[in-house]
Parts: structure tokens; sequence; C-alpha cells
């Protein structure tokens, strides 16, 4: 569900170590090691998008602010150092409103966040199932990589990437991320003023944060009995 009211993002990249996961869990794919991986322990797993779906129709229009506004006190950005390198596909391009929107999502978080290394995004804009707004997710997790500050213990690749202090595989974009084009009720402007409709930015901001590896997994066995070993 899309939150309600001005979305203010205040967490630094540095402050994503609380999110490294231990222990062993099923994610969405196999766990294997990585083709000609800088350490013979490096392990790598693939994760599912998390999506968002349309909940009950906001008493308020959802705003990205142009500047976010940071607390006195809390966890707050401590660089506007970072990259962002957005690979849009068919969809976005032929939607010129939808991509400035989502690009604009996507500098706000590079002035949120602190990394040397590139984070690279494949952004699709498509028909999606009804009522899927979008979804967004980190390609990748890696464990016992050079520079992790823990032991077998999972890092979403574009966190692993900067505490490695180079891209672990250059070959693979960082976030995936997709949206539904045929919504009709997106607003694509960055003002605010959206009518009523549902914030575009907002919507993407919330999304790329998940891809960042803001997300719960858990683990669910032959009999449909669930552990959780991570949530943020």
């Amino acid at each position: 569900m899309v939150n309600r009211g001005r979305a203010h993002v205040t967490i630094a990249m540095s402050a994503v170590l609380a999110i490294g996961m231990t222990g062993s869990f099923a994610a969405a794919g196999a766990t294997s090691a990585v083709a000609n991986p800088p350490s013979s322990s490096m392990q790598v797993r693939s994760v599912a998008p998390v999506p968002i779906v349309l909940g009950p129709s906001p008493a308020v229009p959802t705003r990205v602010v142009e500047t976010p506004h940071l607390r006195a006190s809390g966890i707050q950005a401590q660089s506007t150092t970072s990259t962002f390198i957005v690979n849009y596909d068919a969809g976005f391009n032929a939607n010129p409103a939808a991509k400035a929107a989502f690009q604009f999502a996507v500098d706000q978080w590079s002035n949120l966040i602190t990394s040397s290394v590139p984070i690279v995004v494949d952004a699709s804009f498509t028909e999606l199932p009804p009522g899927v707004l979008g979804s967004a997710g980190p390609m990748n997790l890696y464990r016992n990589f050079p520079g992790a500050p823990q032991t077998s213990t999972w890092y979403p690749v574009a966190l692993a990437n900067s505490l490695n202090g180079s891209d672990l595989q250059p070959a693979v974009s960082d976030i995936g991320a997709t949206f539904a084009s045929t919504f009709p009720s997106f607003y694509f402007g960055t003002d605010g003023n959206t009518a009523g409709k549902l914030d575009f930015a907002s919507v993407v901001l919330h999304e790329l944060g998940h891809g960042l590896g803001f997300l719960g997994l858990m683990d669910v066995d032959g009999f449909g009995v669930g552990s959780c070993c991570f949530a943020t």
C-alpha cells in the first residue's frame, strides 16, 4: 500500500548495514557460486522483486518534495555522493512523463545514500496484473565477499558493492524495477498536485527502497511453516 502524506527518506547507505541477513533461508532463487568470484567462498542468491498493490485511495495526495527535509535527529543522509545508472526500456522511452517521474525519484535517492560504486537499475514500464502498481528488488544478495563486515551474512548487491569497493558482478544490474503502464490513475508530475490521482514518483521512491535492500524475507518449509530471519 502506498504511504499516505508526504514522503521523507532520510536513511543513509551506511545505515543499511542493519539489513544484513544471517543464517540460511529460501529466497526466490538458488544459492550458487559466482563465476570468477573475487573470493572462492563468496556466494550469490537471487531475490524476487517486492510488489506494491493498490489499496484504499489516500485521504490526501501523496507528495514527494523536491528537496527532502532531514530531521534534526535520528538516521540521516550523510553524503550526496552516489550515482545511479538507469536502463530504461521501450515502455519508459515511449512515455516521457513516466520516465521523468522515475528519474525524479532516482535523483532523490542519489542525494540520500553514499556509495562509490554506481548503482545500475533496469527499469521497465509494461502491463501488470490488475491492482499491481509495480515491483522492485535487488537482483542478487551476496555473502562472504571481500569487505563484508560479517561472515555468513547476506547483503543486497548495492550495499555489497559499496562495502567491497567495486562491482562484484559488473555484467549484472543491481536493481530490477517494473511498473504498470496500464494503470489509469497515475500522476506523473513532480509537484505534488495530484488532483486525487496516485503519485507515480512516490511509488517509484518506495520501490527503489526495496531494490536497495529495505525489504523482508522469510523461509517456508515443505509443510507450509514459515520462519522469519530478516525484516526491515
